[in-house]
């Protein structure tokens, strides 16, 4: 049964992917759907910071610990006055907990090749100084979707 199943399962990933597209186009999509475009640039100038979490960490380290508190009330008191003292509680202690959470990152600044303008970004993994990369500039000026990028890219 086991060798049947596989069987199955093998021929119909094979015809499925024989019929995808293994070109490089994209059809189905117009001018109207290009959201951003990416920019080239180098690194300029990275060091490594201590950031704190975001605001949604803070509000799920609130929630959960909320919920947690609240069954745990419910559970120990069997009565409304302990559920909602432990809800009060385990959030209380969520949105403490939330405020020590901090990460490592890297603050970099990137040049655009062809404005020459910096832009300050945060990245997980350090890259050295002249890497060349890609990235989006967001309507808000916030950089995202850093990309290393080939120097065979960048003289097209």
């Amino acid at each position: 049964m086991k060798k049947i199943f596989l069987s199955v399962a093998t021929a119909s990933m094979l015809a499925f992917t024989g019929c995808a597209n293994s070109g490089l186009g994209m059809s189905g999509i117009s001018q109207s759907d290009v959201k951003q475009v990416f920019q080239n640039g180098t690194i300029f100038s990275s060091k490594k910071v201590l950031v704190g979490k975001s605001k949604l960490t803070t509000l799920t380290y609130t929630g959960l610990g909320g919920v947690a508190g609240g069954v745990a009330g419910a559970v120990i008191g069997d009565n409304t006055t302990a559920t909602v003292g432990g809800a009060v509680l385990g959030a209380g202690i969520g949105a403490i907990t939330s405020m020590f959470q901090e990460v490592e990152a890297y603050q970099v600044e990137i040049k655009d090749i062809s404005t020459e303008k910096i832009y300050l970004a945060f990245i997980e993994n350090q890259l050295p100084k002249n890497t060349n990369v890609e990235f989006v500039v967001r309507a808000n000026g916030e950089i995202t979707n850093i990309n290393i990028n080939s120097i065979e890219n960048l003289k097209k």
